[in-house]
């Protein structure tokens, strides 16, 4: 069994040999099969002497043909293809390990008698051919008689591989008759005795067997080495299979873990919908117990007051005189105490239920959010209700909360007003043109005088306390406009101050806002916004945005024309309605402007028949009622949300003239100034209401209730219905997603597999055809071959050398830790997060701390860093202090220099193209910062002006903000945000919107510090990350702070030991490679998207000094300035 066993392994073992040999050494690079007359070109490359003479188009001695192999230029021998060499030991290969696939012609009768005869054995010391007939005969001749003749069997078998090695010879392709005999040394190549003597005559020979042992032993040491790279090759293998199978067990993971998360996500939107649906029920319950008892009460006053009017009509009717006069004053003090219960009793405010959502959540489910809550809105209910016609509805609806998705609750409703308003007070300011009036929130009425530049204020019952000309020593020139806070601050506008000032109650400065030519102001209900008029050029009412903590105001955004076209002629005083409407007062056009919070046109009002006068005055009342003043027909305009005319409270006939400012007082009541001086409250009053109405009236609510009840359980269960098919149409989405990525996955790691399999296959099978040439071929044939084994081995060596094990991929399902709690208000499934990691064979044991901060660095993997950068390019700004670098879409490099005041332009080459000095007339101070945009918009900070240029491609100036100490300048990845560095007092990062349509930049928020302790000391330049993250360089403390987009604090760079130098660059490149420029130490840091130092890009060994500001170009290249003006640009990544 033994034996047998050995056998099958030969026969297996020379079979693999057969196919290793077939597919490396004896097939034709031409026609891909065996060769036939195997024949060598001097790159030691062999093909088909068929196929040379083919490929081959000048034969003529000395012509030129490229290698088909290495493209080596080869030249015609004197004698053609007979000139080139014939490969011995592939025909021997083909004799003694392969059975040839071509049968072998009989050289003697193809010589002898031209006829071609099947050859069956083959002179191992000649090589020729011969058949049964020619093979007896062969050595009977005295020149033959010492050839041995084997058969193809014998020549196959293991029996006589030492006796062909023995016998065989191979001649000399120069020298025919001459067989090779020595080995030259400086040639290093066999010659044959002629070819010692006439050639190589001074040159080092010798002997064969000599030469084969040394390189014998040099192939076999290569051999030995290439051996143990198949061992990695397994090692390849078994990690690849490893991956497999982890990549395959990880999703699996993630598909139960989206289906689990989908589930739970579903069971908490149904946990919500009951708990509203209890609160409902709950509120309905309590609701409609106060309801029933309002409505008990009225029936059992309206009995009462029945019984009474019967008893006193009958009374009156039947009594005699006597009876009468003694019952007179029983029966007024019951008609007095029934006059009383009904004048004190109100009807129940009507509650109004509505399910408020995210106007986004069908998007943001997909990413997270969920079922809203039950608001409750309580409005004061009055028997007569003005009707309201279907567009007031449409305009009511327009400016409501766009965000929810249910019905818009329909406007408060409003009392019945009177016909006509009562003047309950009237008292003298002393002072002409009373433009502006306010209430404080004591009572006192404040007046502004504009021509006599001075406020005064008066008690409640018009008595005069005070008379205010100055602020903070700033003397009023020309005021105009006031409102009041309700903590007592104001804000006057002064025309020709074009100053806004913000007063405490004292009447001191607490901020000061340069304004152009400001008019009438207002705040907002919710004390956030204020808008101011301004006249002039500007046409326009501007919106600044209220900071509560730090008591401030910061701009906003302007709203002057819509579409293009302006909306103003001349804007003159502003109010706000509860809901932000803007209306605005315009005195040329003698038009009311309702605008949207965000400034779209809603209604226009011009008066009765288009008659309206200037309107120098406009206030709203606590049901949106909007008052305007108009001063040519000396009547006051009552006018509907939408715009519609209600009626005058008061005209010419009520003794009012010229009417100028207006306002609302703490009783309801309408405040209005006169021209003359004079100042006069207006009663706003309602009509007595019946019982049989109040009865009617709350029915009517019950009813409502009802319905309302029966609606929005409807609402609630659809939303929840709703939210549920969301959460399983994302289940369905982020399945599918992680099938692509599976698929995709896998189909790489089954590519590297089968090429790691190949290799391996590869290598085995170059051992084993080496092995064999090493232990079967004699010296002559192993030093032939030596060049052709070496290039062979080498080039194995050369593939294994550059093969890499595929990055591994663990994927993470994502998700809002605070999605419990966020699901009762909104959240959702979150998103797929693909975690690339560098995989090798020999993996560094990483610490648990290591593998946590890898989790929290980039989600891509980036390239290797070289270990130094390369300077591709240098060249000369011209100019010192190169403190900014930005690179255009177009290519172009921008150079910032801020002590020169000026912007220098460079082409790709670094060929200076232009400078720019100022920009739309306003010549450039300081400038620090820079960045683009993809449509080659240019924003520039400018430190000595204080302000932000938004700059188009020409140059020319798109808008102006006013930034106080703007230094480093960074825009966002989705270029929606950017963010501007404050050094001196301010410390902060301020952060801008974009407006996208309108092409501008409006105040959003500020980073300066959290939970209290400020962050930095002297922030100066600024970066963003892919995620939004916020890189901020600080200058003072020298460290580089990464903070999340809210601004809140999450690592800390400065260097091994603490030594960062300055740190007057930074930016990100697309694999979220941090890289910093540090000033003192003449070197670039390039660190982890967690703050992890990763190695130097640049130092000054390389010729670095003083680096400053940095970016990254179009080709991934570190882009950096030096303060002597040279700029160099650095490849940096391994491509």
């Amino acid at each position: 069994m033994a034996t047998a066993a050995t056998e099958c392994d030969v026969k297996d073992e020379d079979s693999s040999l057969r196919t290793v040999i077939t597919e490396n050494f004896v097939s034709c690079p031409i026609c891909l099969v065996e060769y036939t007359a195997p024949t060598d070109l001097p790159c030691k490359h062999t093909f088909c002497k068929g196929c040379l003479s083919t490929l081959i188009s000048d034969l003529k001695p000395g012509s030129k043909f490229p290698c088909p192999v290495c493209q080596r230029e080869i030249e015609v021998p004197e004698n053609g293809l007979e000139g080139f060499t014939h490969n011995f030991f592939v025909e021997s290969l083909q004799d003694t390990v392969l059975k040839p696939t071509k049968k072998a012609k009989c050289s003697f009768c193809a010589f002898s008698s031209e006829t071609e005869t099947i050859a069956t054995s083959k002179c191992i010391t000649c090589h020729d051919y011969l058949c049964e007939k020619c093979s007896k005969l062969h050595c009977s001749t005295r020149f033959t008689k010492d050839h041995k003749v084997l058969t193809f069997q014998q020549i196959q078998s293991e029996e006589h591989q030492k006796e062909i090695q023995e016998q065989q010879v191979i001649f000399c392709s120069e020298h025919n008759d001459e067989t090779l005999r020595y080995y030259c040394m400086k040639c290093q190549k066999p010659v044959c005795r002629d070819c010692k003597i006439l050639s190589h005559d001074d040159h080092k020979v010798t002997t064969l067997s000599t030469a084969s042992k040394g390189v014998s032993c040099q192939l076999q040491a290569r051999l030995d080495g290439l051996g143990s790279e198949d061992e990695t090759m397994q090692e390849a293998i078994e990690k690849v299979d490893q991956m497999i199978q982890g990549f395959q067990e990880n999703k699996e993971y993630i598909q139960f873990e989206i289906s689990q998360r989908a589930d739970h996500l579903c069971q908490m939107v149904r946990q919500k919908e009951k708990t509203l649906l209890n609160d409902l029920d709950q509120t309905f319950s309590a609701q409609m117990k106060n309801l029933n008892i309002s409505h008990d009460h009225f029936s059992s006053l309206s009995s009462t007051i029945k019984s009474a009017v019967n008893v006193v009509g009958n009374t009156l009717k039947r009594g005699v005189p006597v009876e009468i006069l003694m019952l007179e004053h029983q029966l007024r003090n019951r008609l007095d105490e029934l006059q009383h219960t009904t004048a004190t009793t109100e009807i129940p405010k009507e509650l109004k239920l509505t399910l408020k959502t995210n106007q986004d959540v069908d998007q943001d489910i997909l990413s997270g959010a969920g079922l809203g809550e039950i608001h409750e809105e309580w409005r004061d209910s009055r028997l007569y209700e003005q009707d309201t016609s279907e567009s007031t509805r449409e305009g009511d609806e327009q400016a409501s909360n766009s965000n929810s998705t249910s019905p818009a609750p329909p406007p408060q409703e409003k009392p019945k007003l009177k016909v006509k308003a009562d003047c309950i007070l009237e008292f003298d300011t002393g002072s002409t043109r009373p433009d502006g009036i306010s209430l404080s929130p004591s009572g006192d009425y404040v007046t502004v005088h504009d021509e006599a530049g001075k406020l005064n204020v008066f008690s409640s019952d018009g008595t005069f306390k005070d008379i205010i000309t100055s602020v903070s020593g700033t003397k009023l020139q020309y005021p105009e406009g006031i409102c009041h806070f309700p903590d007592g601050r104001m804000i006057v506008s002064d025309s020709d101050n074009n100053t806004m000032f913000m007063l405490s109650t004292q009447w001191e400065v607490l901020q000061t806002v340069c304004v152009q030519d400001p008019r009438g102001v207002a705040l907002n209900d919710t004390c956030t916004e204020v808008a101011v008029v301004r006249e002039g050029v500007e046409r326009a009412v501007s919106l600044y945005n209220m900071d509560r903590e730090r008591l401030s105001l910061t701009p906003g955004h302007e709203i002057n024309s819509y579409n293009g076209t302006p909306i103003f002629d001349e804007p003159y005083k502003v109010a706000y309605m509860k809901n932000g409407c803007i209306i605005a007062c315009d005195i040329k056009s003698k038009k009311v402007h309702i605008l949207t919070p965000a400034g779209e046109p809603l209604y226009q009002y011009t008066g009765p028949d288009n008659k309206l006068g200037r309107p120098h005055g406009v206030c709203v009342d606590a049901y949106d009622n909007i008052m305007v003043t108009d001063f040519d027909n000396h009547c006051i305009h009552l006018v509907s949300r939408d715009g519609k005319f209600i009626q005058y409270i008061a005209t010419e006939a009520d003794g009012l003239d010229k009417p100028w400012a207006c306002t609302i007082n703490q009783d309801g009541d309408l405040v209005v100034t006169e021209d003359d001086g004079k100042a006069r409250l207006d009663k706003l009053g309602t009509e007595d209401e019946t019982i049989e109405e109040a009865i009617e009236k709350v029915d009517r609510i019950i009813q409502c209730f009802q319905e309302n009840k029966e609606y929005v359980q409807l609402e609630i269960s659809q939303r929840a219905d709703h939210l549920c098919q969301l959460v399983r149409q994302k289940e369905q989405i982020l399945l599918h997603d992680l099938d692509q990525t599976f698929s995709a996955q896998m189909k790489n790691l089954n590519i590297s597999h089968d090429y790691f399999s190949s290799l391996s296959s590869t290598i085995k099978s170059a051992v084993n055809v080496v092995g064999n040439t090493l232990k079967r071929g004699v010296p002559v044939e192993i030093l032939m071959l030596e060049h052709q084994l070496r290039n062979r081995l080498e080039e194995l060596q050369h593939t294994r050398a550059e093969t890499e094990i595929p990055k591994e991929l663990k994927l993470a399902l994502n998700t809002n830790q605070d999605v419990d709690q966020d699901i009762l208000r909104g959240a959702g499934i979150g998103q797929i997060h693909e975690e690339w990691r560098e995989s090798r064979l020999y993996e560094q044991d990483t610490s648990e701390s290591t593998c946590e901060s890898d989790d929290q660095a980039s989600n891509s993997a980036s390239p290797v860093p070289q270990s130094e950068g390369e300077c591709v390019l240098e060249f000369d700004t011209g100019c010192t202090r190169p403190v900014g670098i930005s690179v255009s879409p177009s290519g172009d490099y921008v150079t910032v220099h801020d002590k020169a005041g000026k912007l220098n332009v460079f082409s790709s080459n670094g060929t200076l193209k232009t400078s720019i000095t100022s920009v739309s007339g306003t010549k450039l101070q300081f400038p620090v910062g820079i960045c683009h945009f993809p449509d080659g918009r240019v924003i520039v900070s400018d430190n000595g002006n204080n302000k932000l240029f938004m700059l188009s491609s020409q140059w020319e100036v798109l808008q102006t903000t006013c930034v106080q100490e703007p230094w480093g300048v960074a825009l966002n990845d989705n270029y929606s945000e950017v963010a501007v560095a404050h050094m001196g007092t301010e410390g902060a990062i301020r952060l801008y919107d974009i407006d996208r349509e309108r092409i501008a930049l409006t105040a959003d928020h500020e980073i300066n510090s959290y939970n209290g302790t400020p962050i930095f000391d002297e922030p100066y330049k600024v970066a963003y990350m892919k995620n939004g993250c916020i890189i901020a360089c600080d200058d003072k403390e020298r460290k580089v702070h990464i903070l999340t987009p809210a601004g809140e604090p999450l690592y800390q760079y400065a260097w091994p030991d603490y030594n960062l130098g300055p740190p007057y660059g930074v930016c990100v490149d697309a694999y979220d490679n941090i890289l910093v420029t540090d000033n003192a130490n003449h070197c670039i840091h390039c660190v982890s998207p967690d703050g992890k130092f990763i190695q130097y890009i640049a130092t000054e060994a390389d010729g670095l000094c003083d680096p400053w500001a940095c970016t990254i170009n179009q080709d991934g290249d570190l882009v950096v300035t030096e303060e002597n003006g040279k700029v160099k640009v650095f490849c940096y990544l391994e491509k």
